[in-house]
Protein backbone atom coordinates (compact mmCIF):
# COMPACT_ATOMS: atom_id res chain seq x y z
CA UNK A 1 0.00 0.00 0.00
CA UNK A 2 2.68 2.32 0.44
CA UNK A 3 3.78 2.26 -2.96
CA UNK A 4 0.29 2.89 -3.98
CA UNK A 5 0.04 0.06 -6.29
CA UNK A 6 -3.32 -0.92 -4.01
CA UNK A 7 -5.86 1.18 -2.62
CA UNK A 8 -7.50 -0.75 -0.48
CA UNK A 9 -6.55 -4.59 1.10
CA UNK A 10 -9.13 -7.07 3.09
CA UNK A 11 -8.33 -10.02 4.49
CA UNK A 12 -10.47 -12.99 5.70
CA UNK A 13 -9.02 -16.38 7.21
CA UNK A 14 -9.65 -19.62 5.05
CA UNK A 15 -9.22 -23.38 4.89
CA UNK A 16 -7.88 -23.98 1.27
CA UNK A 17 -7.35 -27.70 -0.28
CA UNK A 18 -4.67 -27.57 -3.02
CA UNK A 19 -2.63 -30.04 -5.13
CA UNK A 20 1.06 -30.09 -4.02
CA UNK A 21 4.00 -32.53 -4.35
CA UNK A 22 1.64 -34.52 -6.23
CA UNK A 23 -1.05 -35.12 -3.50
CA UNK A 24 -3.50 -32.96 -1.87
CA UNK A 25 -3.04 -30.89 0.48
CA UNK A 26 -4.71 -28.64 3.47
CA UNK A 27 -4.03 -25.22 5.37
CA UNK A 28 -5.34 -22.31 7.04
CA UNK A 29 -4.55 -19.31 4.48
CA UNK A 30 -5.32 -16.20 4.15
CA UNK A 31 -7.26 -14.60 1.27
CA UNK A 32 -6.35 -11.16 0.64
CA UNK A 33 -8.38 -9.19 -1.43
CA UNK A 34 -6.93 -6.05 -3.18
CA UNK A 35 -8.23 -3.00 -4.95
CA UNK A 36 -6.05 -1.41 -7.35
CA UNK A 37 -6.18 -1.43 -11.60
CA UNK A 38 -5.38 -3.70 -14.21
CA UNK A 39 -2.65 -1.96 -15.55
CA UNK A 40 -1.04 -2.42 -12.18
CA UNK A 41 -1.08 -5.92 -12.13
CA UNK A 42 2.74 -6.88 -13.11
CA UNK A 43 3.94 -4.31 -10.61
CA UNK A 44 1.70 -5.62 -7.78
CA UNK A 45 2.15 -9.34 -8.76
CA UNK A 46 6.28 -8.42 -8.83
CA UNK A 47 5.56 -6.62 -5.51
CA UNK A 48 3.97 -9.94 -3.68
CA UNK A 49 6.64 -12.32 -5.20
CA UNK A 50 9.38 -10.45 -3.07
CA UNK A 51 6.97 -10.62 0.32
CA UNK A 52 4.99 -14.37 0.09
CA UNK A 53 6.72 -17.24 1.18
CA UNK A 54 5.95 -19.58 -1.40
CA UNK A 55 7.46 -19.83 -5.04
CA UNK A 56 4.42 -20.37 -6.86
CA UNK A 57 1.33 -18.33 -5.64
CA UNK A 58 -1.72 -17.52 -7.33
CA UNK A 59 -2.63 -13.77 -7.90
CA UNK A 60 -5.84 -13.45 -9.81
CA UNK A 61 -7.18 -10.32 -11.48
CA UNK A 62 -10.70 -10.77 -11.72
CA UNK A 63 -12.79 -8.70 -14.66
CA UNK A 64 -15.57 -5.96 -12.75
CA UNK A 65 -18.75 -5.70 -14.49
CA UNK A 66 -18.95 -2.02 -13.55
CA UNK A 67 -18.00 0.44 -10.53
CA UNK A 68 -19.64 3.47 -8.97
CA UNK A 69 -17.94 6.67 -10.06
CA UNK A 70 -16.92 8.01 -6.74
CA UNK A 71 -15.20 4.80 -6.03
CA UNK A 72 -13.19 4.87 -9.86
CA UNK A 73 -12.01 8.72 -9.26
CA UNK A 74 -10.81 7.65 -5.47
CA UNK A 75 -8.78 4.36 -7.21
CA UNK A 76 -7.45 7.17 -9.52
CA UNK A 77 -6.60 9.72 -7.13
CA UNK A 78 -4.30 7.10 -4.71
CA UNK A 79 -2.54 4.84 -7.33
CA UNK A 80 0.99 5.08 -7.99
CA UNK A 81 -0.31 5.93 -11.64
CA UNK A 82 -3.78 6.86 -12.75
CA UNK A 83 -4.99 3.61 -14.48
CA UNK A 84 -7.82 1.86 -16.09
CA UNK A 85 -10.54 -0.10 -13.09
CA UNK A 86 -11.30 -3.31 -14.38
Amino acid sequence: MERRLIVCAKQAPVSARYWGEGKLEQADETLLIMESAVDLFEAVEAEVAKRHSFDTFVLEALPLAGVSAKAQKWLAENLAQQGTVS
